[in-house]
């Protein structure tokens, strides 16, 4: 996963207009302005072994579930090409939702994320 300085290059480089909400020794938060009047909201934290992010789409009515394009802006932002970030479905009795319109890329820092052979991706 790319760090927040990394990131923050990325942005200027594009120059798209961004705020760090926070940050820590383990991740941070960041807001980047879409069209209109959207926001990505972004948490991203690299503890405990994993490297994920949290994305929502926030905007005048509260927010919204993110698109998969805009979930492949996120994952292209925060991972490098060839690396491979999920998105998890948890089995029910493992199921949380604190956040509605919340989605969540994963990513293992030791090892592959095991994944079907590329025809049936």
């Amino acid at each position: 996963m790319k760090r927040q300085c990394e990131i923050e290059k990325r942005l200027l480089a594009q120059t798209q207009t961004y705020y760090i909400v926070g940050s820590g020794e383990d991740g941070f938060a960041i807001n980047i302005k879409l069209s209109g009047r959207e926001w990505l909201q972004i948490i991203a934290s690299w503890g405990k072994g994993w490297d994920h992010v949290s994305v929502k789409i926030c905007n005048e009515n509260g927010g919204r579930v993110p698109t998969w394009v805009e979930m492949c802006a996120v994952k292209d932002l925060f991972w490098r090409p060839l690396e491979w970030a999920v998105q998890y479905h948890p089995a029910d009795e493992d199921y949380i939702n604190c956040h509605p319109n919340v989605l969540h890329l994963w990513k293992p820092q030791r090892g592959e994320i095991k994944r079907p052979p590329k025809i049936l991706v």
